[in-house]
């Protein structure tokens, strides 16, 4: 079986930004670790309980620290791949 996840990062409004993002990316590495083969996140940048605006940015701080899971947007998922995976940010082992 095959094990992906999406996560739409919210925290408590006050808490540290840094926190957050460090949180959320030890989310995406521990699945790594963990086997999951895919991994998406949303963003909402006019959301002040999500501190991710840019999918695409935070996807890039994570392709040093992961070795097999497929990172992708959450927003647009379907429209993406169907139409050949334009636009979202992938990657294969």
């Amino acid at each position: 079986m095959k094990l992906g996840f999406f996560t739409m990062p919210i925290h408590p409004l006050g808490k540290d930004w840094r926190t957050c993002l460090r949180e959320d990316r030890e989310a995406f590495i521990l699945a790594d670790e963990l086997g999951f083969t895919e991994g998406y996140v949303g963003e909402h940048a006019t959301d002040k309980a999500e501190n991710i605006t840019s999918c695409a940015l935070f996807i890039a701080t994570l392709a040093d620290a992961t070795k097999n899971i497929r990172l992708g947007t959450g927003h647009g998922q379907h429209a993406q791949r169907t139409s050949g995976g334009s636009g979202i940010s992938d990657r294969h082992a």
